[in-house]
């Protein structure tokens, strides 16, 4: 399946050391090896949470997602299976704000999975409104299966039909970089011309193995600043 380059790892949960986790809490152990792409880890964990009555539901929605991760990258029917016997037997109701969020995405993968592909991609943006309970982190997981759903459903589309689909795409992230921008160093030493500028290069290879690349120039535009101290005459130095 085609995955979104721009798009990064992001987790259910954060914690320093799955060993320091476990001594606090093994559902936060359960959750941190999830983290780490452990997944046949984070489901032995799980398992062994679920054995308390009480931590059942959340340990089984641990479970369900690495189960559905794993699938995502092996296409084991079995994993599948059991992601689904998992999401069948929890009651949402017990969950908080953010565990149903997570749920609620469990779900949005099934359906992609089920090649409901439309319907998932409208599961998955319920979830990315701001007001959301998601982290920055799992945002950015959860937009990356959003733009894999839209591509899957546009795929068989005509070509007039994909356009608006794929100008979605482009415009929804260019919103999520204008919300949460990175940056990066420059050299600060060698060529010192005003005429020197920047090509900024972004390549990427998606799971098929196509590969497209984007560029945009950075010239600086220069200007001529003029300092007075107060008092007079002081000395001043550039850093």
């Amino acid at each position: 399946m085609r995955r979104w380059a721009w798009i990064v790892l992001c987790l259910i949960a954060c914690g320093p050391d799955a060993r320091a986790a476990d001594d606090r809490d093994p559902l936060a152990r359960a959750r941190l090896l999830y983290n780490q792409r452990q997944f046949e880890a984070a489901i032995a964990a799980a398992d062994q949470v679920r054995l308390n009555p009480a931590r059942a539901d959340s340990a089984d929605l641990i479970a369900a997602r690495a189960y559905l991760e794993q699938f995502r990258e092996s296409e084991a029917d079995d994993d599948l299976a059991n992601a689904r016997e998992r999401l069948r037997r929890i009651h949402p109701g017990r969950f908080g704000p953010h565990e149903r969020v997570e749920f609620i995405v469990g779900l949005g993968e099934t359906l992609y999975f089920d090649s409901s592909y439309g319907a998932a991609a409208s599961v998955f943006e319920s979830v990315i409104a701001p007001a959301s309970a998601l982290t920055p982190d799992e945002r950015e997981r959860v937009l990356d299966w959003w733009a894999s759903a839209l591509d899957r459903d546009a795929r068989p589309r005509s070509e007039f039909e994909r356009q608006p689909i794929y100008q979605r795409i482009r415009d929804r992230m260019t919103a999520e970089l204008a919300a949460s921008p990175n940056s990066f160093d420059t050299a600060d030493s060698g060529e010192t011309s005003a005429d020197v500028g920047y090509e900024i290069i972004l390549s990427a290879t998606d799971s098929d193995g196509m590969t497209g690349s984007a560029s945009v120039f950075l010239v600086p535009h220069t200007v001529t600043l003029t300092f007075a101290t107060l008092p007079p005459g002081l000395s001043m130095t550039r850093r």
